[in-house]
């Protein structure tokens, strides 16, 4: 990108692409700011609040999930993804960032408590379940930026706004 002449760079994820941005950024201190729109920093955790316990054992024993797309039809997911984001830890990525960072989320009237935790949570767009935890933004260094606006469900890459 540098022989192309670009000088700086960006690097923006949404949902589990926030995830991804954060396991990357930690590396990459030439970054001149990351986004994360709906991050989810623990895929697992999330899964779990989505499917249920047993929804988990189901899913490895047939590598199909419940259907979170608005079909009927439950979807192939091989069981190995779920056991792979086990090993990614985007709390302790995140403590690595020296990146400035914006955090976009909906606001806190559509955030409840999770029975698993203390932490306060927020409806997460791709399946209308809990996944946001203030644990990533006391993990990452300042300085960041924490945007809290109306509330967003996500369509493909377009943002649909609900007042």
């Amino acid at each position: 990108m540098h022989a192309q002449g670009y000088q700086k760079f960006w690097l923006i994820g949404s949902s589990f692409g926030g995830l991804i941005t954060i396991l990357v950024s930690k590396t990459h201190p030439e970054l001149h700011a990351i986004g994360l729109k709906y991050p989810v920093p623990d895929f697992p955790e999330m899964l779990e609040q989505e499917f249920g316990l047993n929804g988990i054992e189901e899913w490895k024993c047939t590598n199909y999930i419940p259907n979170v797309t608005g079909g009927t039809a439950p979807l192939f997911l091989d069981f190995s993804f779920y056991e792979s984001c086990r090993a990614w830890n985007a709390y302790a990525a995140a403590r690595k960032i020296s990146t400035p960072v914006l955090i976009v989320h909906a606001n806190k009237t559509n955030w409840s408590r999770s029975a698993k935790s203390t932490d306060w949570r927020m409806p997460c767009p791709a399946t209308r379940n809990s996944c946001f935890s203030p644990r990533l933004t006391t993990s990452l260094e300042d300085p960041k930026i924490f945007v809290i606006g109306p509330f967003m469900w996500q369509t493909g890459c377009r943002p649909i706004f609900h007042p």
